[in-house]
């Protein structure tokens, strides 16, 4: 039922979602591959993310600002009519241990929780530091977002506190032989510390669904559901975290009082 009124929701916005003309200039976008030299797939795409979070903020086109400081941004993608997201938050924890909790299994369901993330990594991939192929599927969902599946590559750079994650493609596994329609997604994380105890994390992320998919209610939906439920679920998380790390002094000072 949630997820209907989601979609009844972003319906009766329609004619409100329209984006507004771009300022900022397209973004060309590395599409699926397939990986022949590890190495040279995950220096061309982690550079892709690189020159993306090194333009300035101002060179984005402004979507809005959310709870905790949230801002949102958005790109126009060359020779496409979906959008880049760009979000940008500071959060109390250091660089690493944010970077940490987002590239661990735990950290996965944090970053998107319409996904199963159930299943080993199909692949381990020989590369500087840890890479992994993974293939998933969308959990069901109600007309028109019908299962999608993924299989990406991710490379998780801890010195750089940068992680990347891109659709590509393998014999074994052509797009369709699973039955579901196979969706493309560019997605990056980077954390960075500002002052002991606080970070940045900014995130890029752009997906495809493919098959009958209205172009503004993807782009509706992206910023809306993904960038905001995102970042709600990282809080949800910290906030948690945080609460379990008080209880034990709560339960100490009742004992102590009786």
């Amino acid at each position: 039922m949630a997820r209907a009124k989601g979609l009844l929701g972003i319906l009766s916005l329609a004619p409100m979602v329209v984006f507004a003309a771009s300022q900022a200039t397209e973004v060309p976008l590395l599409g699926e591959e397939y990986v022949k030299d590890v190495n040279e797939y995950a220096s061309r795409i982690g550079q892709e993310a690189k020159d993306l979070l090194r333009t300035p903020l101002e060179e984005w086109n402004f979507y809005g600002s959310y709870d905790r400081g949230l801002k949102v941004y958005w790109r126009p993608v060359k020779d496409n009519k979906l959008v880049i997201m760009r979000s940008y938050v500071e959060v109390p924890q250091s660089s690493a241990g944010l970077f940490e909790l987002l590239s661990s299994a735990e950290g996965a369901k944090v970053l998107d929780d319409t996904t199963n993330h159930t299943d080993a990594p199909l692949e381990i991939l020989h590369w500087q530091d840890r890479a992994e192929v993974s293939y998933s599927k969308t959990i069901p969902a109600k007309f028109p977002f019908g299962q999608r599946s993924f299989l990406k590559a991710t490379f998780f750079d801890q010195e750089k506190r940068l992680l990347v994650s891109k659709s590509i493609l393998r014999n074994d596994m052509p797009p369709g032989a699973d039955g579901s329609t196979r969706a493309f997604n560019s997605f990056a994380i980077k954390t960075q510390d500002l002052e002991p105890g606080t970070c940045s994390l900014e995130v890029l992320d752009y997906f495809d669904m493919r098959g009958w998919f209205p172009v503004w209610i993807a782009n509706k939906f992206h910023k809306d559901t993904f960038c905001q439920s995102m970042h709600k679920r990282l809080w949800q998380h910290l906030d948690s975290q945080t609460e379990a790390v008080k209880m034990p002094t709560s339960v100490m000072s009742v004992l102590k009082r009786s």
